[in-house]
């Protein structure tokens, strides 16, 4: 393999590094945000819960 082979590999192989990085943390960061609506949503359900079978609802959820 020539040294401008290895150069141009080299390259290569840190732009694939660079856009997994992105990638990844792109998800991550989507899925933080999921994570983050369903736990409201869990929370609203419950509260929801216990005002419909509660006198007195429960409201230590928020």
């Amino acid at each position: 393999m020539s040294e401008e082979d290895r150069i141009s590999l080299k390259f290569l192989f840190n732009t694939f590094i660079e856009l997994n990085d992105n990638i990844q943390n792109k998800l991550q960061n989507v899925l933080d945000n999921h994570k983050e609506i369903l736990g409201t949503a869990v929370k609203q359900r419950k509260v929801e819960k216990s005002y419909r079978v509660l006198k007195n609802p429960d409201i230590s959820y928020f």
